[in-house]
Parts: C-alpha cells; sequence; structure tokens
C-alpha cells in the first residue's frame, strides 16, 4: 500500500456562501471532478461533512453527493464525518445508507455525528437537548433496519462510530458500556488533505501537492 493510499481526502462540504455563492449543480460536477483526480492520485479515502440552513452554506444532503461521487470512481473510500443521525428520518436514513453502500461496492463507511447547531435543530422541528435521545433511538432503529435485511449494524466505541452496512458486527454497542447518549460519537479519521479556508486554495492543486510529497 502506497503512502498516499493511507490518507484521506477531508472535507469536501459544498459550501455556497453570501460571500462566495456557488450553484448546486456546478457545486455536484466539481466534487465528482476532485473525486476522480484523488483517486487518480492515489489516496484512500474521500470524507464530507453536513450541515443546513447556516450562514457557511455547508452540504445538507452528504449521501446523495457521495452517491454521485461513486458512480464516476471505482476504488476510493468514501465517507461521512460526519452524518448528523439525530436530524434524519431513521427508516430512510437506513434505505440511502444501504443503496449507497451497495451501489460504491462496499466503499462507503459512515461516521456519525449529533449536531450541535440550533437553527438546524430548530428548522427541521426537533430539540436539540434531545439529541442524545434522538441519536440513540435512531441508531437503534438502523441497525434494525439492516438486521431485517441481513446487512451489518453499526459498529461503536466510546469516541467512534462507523460502519460499512455490508461488514459483519454482531456487537455494535457492547464495546461501550455505560456510554452518555449526550456524548459527541466521532468518526475514525484518517490524516487528511483538507483546503481550508476553501476561498484560499483549490482543493485539486492542493491534493496534488500532498499527493507528491507521499508517491
Amino acid at each position: 500500500m502506497s503512502a498516499a493510499a493511507r490518507l484521506g481526502v477531508a472535507l469536501w462540504t459544498m459550501q455556497s456562501t453570501a460571500a462566495r455563492p456557488g450553484l448546486h449543480a456546478s457545486l455536484y460536477r466539481r466534487f465528482a471532478e476532485e473525486g476522480r483526480l484523488a483517486e487518480e492520485l492515489g489516496f484512500g479515502s474521500l470524507w464530507v461533512g453536513e450541515h443546513r440552513v447556516w450562514y457557511d452554506g455547508w452540504c445538507p444532503a452528504p449521501l446523495h453527493v457521495l452517491a454521485y461521487v461513486a458512480g464516476v470512481t471505482e476504488r476510493i473510500g468514501l465517507g461521512t464525518a460526519m452524518y448528523l443521525v439525530p436530524q434524519h428520518d431513521a427508516a430512510a436514513a437506513a434505505r440511502t445508507i444501504a443503496t449507497l453502500d451497495e451501489l460504491s461496492g462496499g466503499r462507503f463507511e459512515l461516521g456519525t455525528g449529533l449536531g450541535y447547531r440550533d437553527p438546524e435543530f430548530d428548522a427541521l422541528g426537533l430539540r436539540r437537548d434531545r439529541r442524545g435521545r434522538l441519536m440513540e433511538q435512531n441508531l437503534d432503529e438502523l441497525e434494525a433496519a439492516w438486521s431485517a435485511v441481513g446487512a451489518s449494524a453499526p459498529q461503536a466505541s466510546a469516541t467512534q462510530q462507523t460502519s460499512r452496512p455490508s461488514r459483519s458486527a454482531s456487537n455494535a454497542r457492547s464495546s461501550a458500556p455505560g456510554r452518555d447518549a449526550s456524548t459527541v460519537v466521532a468518526v475514525r479519521t484518517p490524516p487528511a488533505c483538507q483546503p481550508w479556508p476553501p476561498a484560499a486554495i483549490e482543493t485539486g492543486s492542493h491534493c496534488r501537492h500532498v499527493a507528491s510529497r507521499f508517491s
């Protein structure tokens, strides 16, 4: 395995702000191009974040954009860092995640988080102070939905939540006895090629530079 293959590219956020607006169709196309480039350069994975109704214009639907890039790549891993589980309908999320994992050939890895921005929860008619309970409830429903169709449940630890629905994981919660439901659940994020701030650097040239150092 090459050194670059142990690196992940993060975070693509589909940012469209008042200071730097962008058309969503163009942002999707650009991400597909960057995903192909990252794969050509030998990177091991590509990670996206999630936020909504906020001034910095993050991607509100990471699973959909990863499905798009899955269709134009063959090997690179695809993941969320983070997918805000309390803000989603669990049954719909389970179907979408399983479909994405199948379409990508098992390349998808799910990183989940609680979310923390009040306006996001308010816009969805949810209470942020109940996000821990919503997280536990939705994780249970995701596991139940995948078990019903023979897919695997997410693996978890006190500081980690990752999953591949196509992998076997029978003891999703046993490794974290007594875990506080309000604890932020973090993805196992690989070392990242992270362009920031978005206006200061082009993703493609930045990743080429990083890849050249590890070739």
